[in-house]
C-alpha cells in the first residue's frame, strides 16, 4: 500500500485585471481557493492591496490563473522568481513589491514589527467592509457549496461528543461526577455536606491541648495586636456568646395576665 507523501504541492498563479486582461500579480500558495479569497479582502497601502481596490471597486473581481503547480518548497520559490523575473522583461505591469522566493514566506522580524504597529489601532472603513462583503457574496452565488448530508452530520457530532465545548452524554456526565467526587472545586452533595458539618462540629467542641496552646502562645510572641483589633475581637466575641446564650436559654412562656377581681 503506498503511503501518502508529507510534501503537500504548491501553486505558482498569477492575477490578471479583467478590464485589461493584463496581469499584475505572481504569487505562490498550497491553499489556491483560500489564497483568492485573501486577495478579495485586500488591506494596506501595498501596491498590490490598492490595485485589488481599484479591481474591486468597478465591481469585476481578478482572474486566478494556475501557471504550474510544484512539490518542493524549493522549486516553488525558484520557480516564482522566474515568473517574477520573465513578467518585468515582458512588461507585465506587476504589483509585486519583492523578486519572489523564501523571502516572500519569511519576512524579517523588523519588518513584520514595522507593519504591525502601522497597523495597530487602526479599523477598516464601512465602505472596504461593504465591499469586501458584496465581494464574497458574489463569489459564494457563483460557487455554491454542497450541503452536508444528516448521515455526515451525525458522524461528525458522535465523533465530537464528549470533547470540550460539546455537550456530554449521560454515561459521561456520571462517570465525569465520579471522578470528581470529593475534589476542591466541585459542588458536594448534601450527604457530604452532612458529614463535613458533623466533623466541624466534633472539632469544635472538643477543648484545645495543653500543647497546641502553647504553640500557639509561641507562634504569636512579639506579635502586639493594636487597640482597633482588640475593640473588633471583643466585639466580635461578645455577639458569639450572646448568640450562644440565646441558642441555649428556653423560650419563656409570657407572664400571665392580672385582672383584679371585684369586691
Amino acid at each position: 500500500m503506498q503511503t501518502q507523501s508529507n510534501t503537500q504541492q504548491i501553486t505558482i498563479y498569477t492575477l490578471t485585471d479583467p478590464r485589461t486582461n493584463l496581469i499584475h500579480y505572481v504569487g505562490q500558495t498550497k491553499h489556491p481557493r483560500d489564497r483568492r479569497l485573501v486577495h478579495l479582502r485586500p488591506d494596506g497601502q501595498s501596491r498590490r492591496a490598492q490595485w485589488l481596490r481599484a479591481v474591486l471597486a468597478d465591481g469585476v473581481q481578478p482572474v486566478m490563473v494556475i501557471l504550474e503547480v510544484v512539490s518542493t518548497q524549493a522549486l516553488a520559490d525558484e520557480r516564482e522568481r522566474y515568473w517574477i523575473a520573465h513578467g518585468r522583461s515582458s512588461g507585465w505591469p506587476l504589483v509585486n513589491t519583492l523578486d519572489g522566493g523564501e523571502f516572500s514566506w519569511k519576512m524579517p522580524r523588523e519588518i513584520v514589527e514595522r507593519i504591525a504597529a502601522k497597523k495597530r489601532g487602526t479599523r477598516r472603513t464601512d465602505e472596504a467592509k461593504a465591499l469586501t462583503s458584496a465581494s464574497l457574496k458574489a463569489y459564494y452565488a457563483a460557487h455554491p457549496r454542497t450541503p452536508m448530508s444528516e448521515v455526515v452530520k451525525a458522524k461528525i457530532s458522535a465523533t465530537k461528543t464528549g470533547k470540550p465545548g460539546h455537550k456530554w452524554t449521560a454515561e459521561q456526565t456520571t462517570a465525569a461526577s465520579a471522578r470528581l467526587k470529593g475534589q476542591p472545586g466541585r459542588r458536594k452533595s448534601a450527604e457530604e455536606k452532612a458529614k463535613i458539618s458533623a466533623t466541624l462540629r466534633a472539632q469544635g467542641s472538643a477543648r484545645m491541648t495543653e500543647a497546641h496552646r502553647q504553640h500557639i502562645s509561641a507562634a504569636k510572641m512579639g506579635h502586639s495586636v493594636s487597640e482597633e483589633t482588640r475593640r473588633k475581637i471583643a466585639a466580635t466575641k461578645r455577639l458569639r456568646h450572646e448568640a450562644r446564650l440565646a441558642a441555649l436559654t428556653p423560650a419563656l412562656s409570657p407572664e400571665p395576665e392580672l385582672h383584679s377581681h371585684p369586691q
